[in-house]
């Protein structure tokens, strides 16, 4: 057992790793782990050799060979290059070498880590007998060298790693690391048959040879927002496979949580959501990285789940093996029902690692943070409140660690924490969000983000201070996120009663329907069906005395602090909503079209920035392209949208409206719940520029139309607008909207709007249209939009975005257009 005097937290021992031993004697501490009882004990190149004679692997040899009319041999020596590629090597001073690098820099910035004792002697008792397979949480790169460096200490089996290529470009690291155990395997698989199958029969072999545990992340990929992911399964398919056939009589799975009080790549994660790419893994990167020794992350702690047996887990699920005991060993493929085993294993999975999460006490502080965002918070509000969401937490079975019994001192330690992250700040005795000061402002390099295009205008506007802002928010949204899986169908079901004060029950129930539904890929909900944790949640919540019932009408208890709870968890996943929302609402502009995912990304993040500048929403959280991808997958699964995969290499994927209704209704009902008035933002409803022979030359619809009743529509304004003289108003009521227009030489300029609106007001802003398109055009005329469309439509899209007006600062419309002007060589 490591060194170091244990204690008890949460009712479990810890140990913490000595960080402080010697160089000298950590190198040279003996390692003589137990090896398996039943491994063969194959070295790495013998694992090799395995994979490359797999009959499996020759018959596909030979099938690629006849297909593409080449050599075996010329197949053979791509079998030896990929297999190369792939291949770990396992060579104890490396791995010494690892964790003494990283034992240096954990010294620096980390408090202490601590691992429970309980669940590290069980792992260790477990990979003396079975082919186990580590499945850790993925929220730092630190996640899998850390397992490796503990189970060191602790003189365990080291595992075998699968590790994302990105590594590769590391050469000096890449090397360390396939020494330490690493195995590398591709971001995507794609439709290579053949690497598909090298890689999948090299992780069986690994298994099966039971010489060292394997080491895999369910995620796939670290979480930015420190959410727990869906889970890939890919890998755990692969896990699964030699099971059923017999390989092995069972497979043990162990669920580890790895919490961090702070994490390293705070700062990067938030510049990642914003559509800022993450610098390539590479040596030099790592050394650039060194500033991240000057301050404090706080502590680490590592817990063990229950471990998963195979065996027992398919006897549940009613899978048994004896049917795959016909299949051919080379043709293996899932049975019915299988598949969905394998999903709902993996579900099971993140369930236990989610349940051993720690939640820190920053976590909790940051939450409130971004609820009472608002000139800041007084010190004992926020100590009072803390104890109150850490009481509802352990509630819920949550673990809170509170590593002082007297709040002062803990809040005290959190405010220090996130001092140091330059997250907050102390301002007139109140902890407010640091706002970001103009010459700190987050640098971008042009092409690199989504407001590419509008990169010459937000380095002098207010929309580059919303970026920013953002920046700060979703550092502290990524805290916040580590507790919200704990209240995630409450707080839905406390958002669909937001702002009312009664609503009947089955009104309620489509509510939390649809917009769970609206967010089933943004989280993990429950499990089971719809109908049922609509129910468990209403009693949970009536058990809790947040609502009561009357009858059939459902509300909020009416008390101050059960108010301000309910309040403050519907809050929680506030962000997550008005980025749905904000996506509904640049849906509705793209009705009857398609456009490409990453267009669709960055214009709906340009929505959101500009929302917040003009003040519909408050949260600079939406600003993270995160919300808006799970926000597509979600509406792909809703039947909202089609997604169609291209698997054309280099396309991007498109994106287009089907449920038309369907996305109105959830408009309305989610701007509801965030008590937005949707109409607010629909002011113009088309705009059309038209020449006096009534033949359209550009038209922009802010509202689903048909196009048959576009054609009607225009057919029937025009001819009433060239029918009145000069001595009438530039205006008129037609149908259920104004009609409001002006006449330039040879076009005339006529916008649609709501009855509310002021028609004067939009008279001024179509004199802003032309003088904009003049000074682009130099004195704009009906050819300068015949010949130039895409300009003239871009121009008006900076100005109007979903039928609102959102800028009439000519030099801020021009900006972009300029920018492409350039790119595309114009003068």
């Amino acid at each position: 057992m490591a060194a170091g005097r244990s204690f008890i937290s949460n009712g479990s021992e810890y140990v913490p790793l000595d960080l402080k031993k010697g160089e000298l004697s950590f190198a040279l501490a003996p390692f003589n782990p137990h090896p398996n009882v039943h491994t063969e004990g194959l070295s790495p190149q013998e694992v090799k050799e395995i994979v490359k004679g797999s009959t499996r692997l020759k018959a596909m040899i030979k099938e690629i060979s006849v297909s593409n009319g080449v050599s075996e041999e010329s197949v053979v020596k791509l079998v030896d290059e990929i297999v190369d590629e792939i291949g770990h090597k396992m060579a104890l001073p490396a791995v010494r070498t690892v964790a003494m690098i990283i034992r240096g820099t954990l010294r620096r910035v980390i408090s202490g880590i601590y691992i429970e004792k309980q669940g590290l002697e069980e792992l260790g008792a477990a990979v003396k007998r079975y082919p186990v397979v580590i499945l850790p949480s993925h929220r730092s790169y630190l996640d899998f060298i850390l397992v490796s460096y503990f189970l060191l200490e602790n003189n365990i089996q080291l595992p075998a790693i699968a590790a994302g290529q990105d590594f590769m470009n590391m050469k000096v690291i890449s090397s360390l690391l396939r020494r330490s155990g690493a195995f590398f395997m591709r971001r995507t698989f794609g439709s290579d048959r053949l690497y598909k199958l090298i890689f999948t029969v090299y992780m069986q072999t690994v298994l099966t040879n039971r010489q060292n545990p394997i080491e895999f992340f369910i995620e796939g990929t670290r979480s930015r927002t420190a959410k727990t992911l869906h889970p890939k399964l890919g890998l755990l398919s692969m896990i699964v496979e030699p099971y059923l056939h017999g390989l092995v009589d069972d497979v043990l799975l162990a669920p580890l949580s790895i919490s961090y009080e702070r994490t390293l790549e705070e700062s990067l994660f938030a510049r990642e959501l914003l559509g800022i790419p993450k610098p390539k893994e590479s040596t030099s990167g790592l050394f650039k990285a060194k500033s991240l020794l000057f301050t404090s992350y706080g502590s680490i702690f590592v817990d063990f789940s229950k471990q998963i047996s195979l065996h027992e887990f398919c006897i549940k699920n009613g899978i048994s093996r004896i049917p795959h005991g016909i299949q051919p060993r080379n043709d293996f493929s899932f049975l019915p029902g299988e598949r969905e085993m394998v999903l709902e294993l993996g579900y099971q999975i993140l369930h236990k690692i989610n349940k051993k999460m720690k939640i820190f006490p920053s976590s909790i502080l940051s939450s409130l943070l971004l609820h009472f965002n608002n000139g800041g918070v007084e010190r004992d509000k926020l100590i009072n409140w803390m104890d109150v969401l850490k009481a509802e937490i352990e509630k819920r079975g949550g673990i809170v660690h509170w590593n002082n019994d007297n709040s002062a001192a803990v809040f005290d330690h959190c405010v220090n924490l996130l001092l140091s992250s330059g997250c907050i700040r102390i301002k007139d005795g109140r902890i407010e969000i640091a706002k970001v000061e103009e010459e700190t402002r987050l640098r971008h390099k042009e092409g690199c983000t989504v407001f590419d295009i509008m990169s010459a205008q937000m380095t002098s506007s207010a929309l580059a201070n919303t970026l920013n802002n953002g920046y700060t928010e979703l550092i502290l949204g990524h805290y916040r996120n580590q507790l919200i899986h704990w209240f995630i169908s409450e707080s839905i079901m406390l958002t669909c009663i937001n702002g009312i004060s009664d609503i009947e029950l089955d009104v309620l129930k489509k509510r939390f329907i649809l917009l769970s539904q609206s967010l089933c890929k943004e989280f993990i909900l429950p499990p089971g069906p719809m109908e049922k944790v609509f129910d468990d949640t209403l009693h949970c919540l009536i058990d809790r005395g947040l609502i009561e019932i009357s009858g059939s009408l459902i509300f909020i208890v009416s008390n101050e602090k059960q108010e301000v709870l309910s309040s403050l968890l519907s809050g929680l996943i506030r962000p997550f909503v008005a980025g749905v929302w904000v996506m509904c609402l640049y849906l509705e502009s793209l009705m009857g079209g398609v456009q490409s995912l990453k267009l669709t990304l960055r214009n709906t993040q340009q929505l959101a920035a500009k929302l917040i500048h003009n003040g519909f929403i408050d949260s600079h959280e939406i600003l993270s392209l995160d919300i808006y991808k799970n926000t597509i997958a979600s509406f792909n699964v809703t039947g909202i949208l089609f997604e169609p995969e291209l698997e054309l290499e280099g396309r991007d994927r498109l994106v287009k409206v089907l449920n038309a209704p369907k996305l109105k209704e959830l408009t309305f009902e989610i701007g509801r719940g965030l008590l937005i008035n949707h109409a607010q933002l629909k002011m113009i409803k088309f705009v059309l520029l038209v020449n006096k022979q009534g033949q359209t030359r550009l038209s922009q619809y802010y509202e689903h139309t048909r196009i048959d009743e576009r054609v009607n529509i225009e057919a029937d304004i025009v001819r009433k607008c060239l029918a009145r003289n000069e001595d009438q108003c530039s205006f008129m009521e037609y149908r259920n909207f104004k009609v409001v227009y002006r006449k330039y030489a040879s076009l005339y300029f006529i916008i649609a709007i709501d009855n509310t609106e002021n028609e004067l007001s939009i008279l001024e802003f179509i004199h802003n249209v032309v003088e904009t398109y003049d000074r682009f055009f130099d004195s704009v005329c009906e050819l300068d939009i015949m010949f130039n469309i895409d300009k003239a439509h871009m121009i008006l899209d900076e100005m109007i975005i979903n039928g609102e007006i959102t800028e009439t600062n000519k030099d801020r419309v021009l900006a972009p257009v300029a920018v492409l002007d350039r790119a595309a060589g114009h003068k």
